[in-house]
Order: structure tokens, then sequence, then C-alpha cells
């Protein structure tokens, strides 16, 4: 009896899911294939963690021909589709031979690229986190907790957001965290929300080009639970040349930015 073919298109959650749930099913007259372009399931949420070597890269890492005991597994990049005679060509090995494959059925899952919406020069100056080597790239150009100059702090001028600020700045920098230099620019023009990042990146560029430390305004009676450096009521100069800048959104939106002098 001749069998149905399922072509699935696409290693990521997509695909291999839809791989394994034909796995599970053990389907007698049904014969499925899976191309991707990496021989492995990468788990992508957790790639920030490989990016700060707060994980191995092995735990998010798993070989699909492991994963995938009776499901057809091609390591190759898609050349072509041809959706009248349902073939796929594909290539792949050192020398990028081609393989063409019949499917009756077939099933795209593709994934995404990362959006750059066409923004002038955002391309050519933005690191993308989108791949294991993407992760491993930010993790060899880490910048150590003593480098950091300056914390523009996310700063709300809030007892629970400041003081877990504070932990979290202490967990990251570890020993360093009580030498940084800390401040936050809503203290003097507020929180603008969707644009508060925006701030607080113009401040630490203003600051390694002036060599200014803008202070924490109003600061006159400190938090006992927040006991850093945090600037108070008056600038300070000095040279700057490395500044973090934390960006804590609603919903768990938190990143940080990373500014350096450039040297020509």
């Amino acid at each position: 009896m001749k069998k149905t073919r399922v072509l699935i298109v696409g290693g990521g959650f997509g695909g291999l899911y839809a791989a394994l749930e034909f796995e599970k099913r053990r389907f007698t007259d049904i014969e499925v294939a899976l191309i991707s372009e990496e021989n492995f399931f990468l788990f992508t949420p957790m790639l920030h963690e490989v990016a700060a070597s707060d994980l191995d890269l092995t735990h998010i890492v798993n070989p699909i021909r492991k994963m995938l005991r009776h499901v057809r597994f091609f390591e190759g990049e898609v050349q072509s589709v041809d959706l009248v005679n349902r073939c796929v060509v594909l290539s792949h090995g050192f020398d990028q031979h081609t393989h063409t494959l019949g499917y009756d059925h077939i099933v795209f899952a593709l994934g995404c690229v990362t959006n750059f919406y066409n923004i002038p020069g955002l391309q050519e100056r933005a690191v993308t986190m989108k791949s294991l080597g993407d992760a491993i790239a930010l993790r060899n150009a880490g910048v150590a907790p003593d480098e950091i100059d300056w914390i523009v702090a996310h700063g709300t001028s809030t007892s629970l957001n400041d003081s877990t600020e504070t932990k979290a700045i202490k967990a990251a920098y570890g020993s360093a965290a009580s030498t940084r230099q800390i401040s936050s620019p809503k203290s003097m023009i507020g929180h603008l929300v969707g644009a508060a990042g925006i701030a607080s990146a113009l401040a630490a560029v203003g600051g390694i080009r002036d060599g200014v430390i803008s202070p924490t305004a109003n600061l006159h009676t400190p938090d006992p639970e927040c006991d850093l450096d945090y600037v108070p009521l008056v600038a300070r100069r000095g040279k700057v040349d490395t500044v973090a800048v934390n960006g804590f959104g609603f919903g768990g939106q938190n990143a940080v930015a990373i500014f350096r002098r450039f040297e020509a």
C-alpha cells in the first residue's frame, strides 16, 4: 500500500512539535519527513541566558535526530518548492548537493526573521538574538561589572521598584555593585513610559560625550533598602567610558543596554 507522504519544512517549535505529534500517533499509512537547516532544536526563549553566561548552551540545544525516532530527518536548506508537482528541492553537505523530496501534504513552519522595520542604519548597528551564534557572540563580547562607570537606573522612585532594582544590581554586579555610580533621569523629567528608555539612552550617550554623570534629584532621605551610590542631588564630572542602561517595562519586558565610548 502506498503511504501518504507528509513533509514538514522547518525545525523550530512549530515544525518539531508537528513531527513529535506524528511520532506519538505512529500512523502506519503515513510517512513523515522533516527538513531543518540545523541538526538541533534550539529553545530560543532562553538564548538570553546563554548570552549572559547564566546557562550553558547544552541546556537549550537538543539533537533533532535523537528526538525523532520514526520521522525521517533531512538537514539542509530549501532551494525551491514546486507546489504544482508537489516536491521540494533542498541542498546540503559540504558540496551543497541537492535532493528532491516529493510530498502529498506539506507543512510550512519556517519561523520568522528579525524585522528592522526599514529604520535607516538599524540593521548595520543592531545585535540580533535569534540564533545560537548570536548568543555566543554576545557572551564572548561581555563587559565585566567593574568596567561599568555608570548605571542609568530604571529608577521610578517607588519603594517596590527601587528596592527590587537595587537587589537586581547587587545580584548582577556582585562585589562591584557598591562602587558603581547609579542615577535615574526620571528623578528630573518623570516617567515617559514608552519613551523612557530613549531618555535614559540619551543620558548615557551625553554622559560619555561630556564626562558628566547626572544626579538623582530630590534624593534627600534614601530608603534603607536602597543602599548603593545613587549620586544624590549633584552631578559628578569625570571620564565616562562605559554605561549600562536599565529598562524595565510592563509585563516583564526587561533589558539592559551597554553604551561604550568609541575608540577610532
